[in-house]
């Protein structure tokens, strides 16, 4: 009798081990599929969110680009009319530079290549002939241009964007050209350190080189990063959210766009 009763009892406690056990592994699997599920969500958003933060700062860049052009293009048609005027060319500089600070600095050159206007007069470039990659390329396409990176006569990092100039009888008489400090202060530069995400997030900006145009680490820039799933996807051309490591091995969450103004 006293085995029959010890077998009843150890077969209710096996049923509610059971019972127990299966309760368990029920809210276990429940807590697991709803922390896979809001895990999924919370990437998603995160992607989404940069993948749009990524376009506006690209849709702003390209908006100040394309006003520096227009300002380089209406100080132009102002040189066109009296170009043999030198009060007006070095007014001219000056005021392009100081008026909004979109450039770091101005030059104003003729066809022969000579530097007949500049701003700030700390550069001591007057009267000299250009010698570097894009104030040479102004000079040879005779084209509207942004350049690609480059060392400037004054030993900076920079990005040149220029506008031609041309007479009445449309010969080209040289151009006005304004700088971008990429590893100085500059209104680009402020334009993308205003990042309003305090998760640990970061952005930069690639040249088709794969050359660091803008990184939060100064050091970096002008550096050629490969073997980047993120940036190969970008200079196709492409947008969208990608899960990558970055050069330090810290898996991100990134989300990219590709300018249509560039460099």
């Amino acid at each position: 009798m006293l085995n029959s009763l010890s077998k009843r009892l150890n077969l209710r406690r096996l049923i509610l081990l059971l019972a127990f056990s299966a309760t368990l592994i029920t809210f276990l699997n429940s807590y697991y599929s709803s922390y896979q599920v809001q895990k999924q969500q919370l990437i998603n958003k995160t992607m989404s969110n940069h993948k749009a933060y990524a376009a506006k700062l690209v849709s702003a860049t390209d908006n100040f680009l394309l006003a520096a052009q227009q300002q380089l293009a209406y100080v132009g048609k102002i040189l066109e009319e009296d170009f043999i005027n030198q009060k007006l060319i070095s007014a001219e500089a000056e005021r392009l530079r100081l008026q909004t600070n979109s450039f770091n600095s101005i030059i104003i050159v003729n066809k022969q290549g000579e530097i007949l206007g500049v701003s700030p007069q700390s550069l001591e470039l007057q009267n000299r002939k250009v010698d570097s990659f894009g104030t040479k390329a102004a000079l040879s396409y005779r084209i509207p241009m942004i350049s690609e990176p480059y060392i400037s006569m004054a030993g900076n990092l920079l990005i040149f964007i220029s506008q031609p100039l041309f007479d009445k009888n449309s010969n080209f008489i040289g151009y006005v050209g304004g700088t971008l400090y990429l590893k100085r202060a500059s209104i680009l530069n402020q334009l993308l350190q205003v990042h309003f995400y305090q998760d640990g997030s970061y952005l930069y900006v690639v040249d088709e080189n794969h050359r660091l145009l803008y990184h939060p680490d100064k050091s970096r820039i002008g550096e050629q990063v490969f073997d980047n799933q993120v940036i190969e996807e970008v200079l196709k051309g492409n947008s969208g959210t990608q899960l990558v490591t970055n050069s330090k091995g810290v898996a991100m969450l990134a989300g990219y766009a590709p300018m249509t103004v560039a460099p």
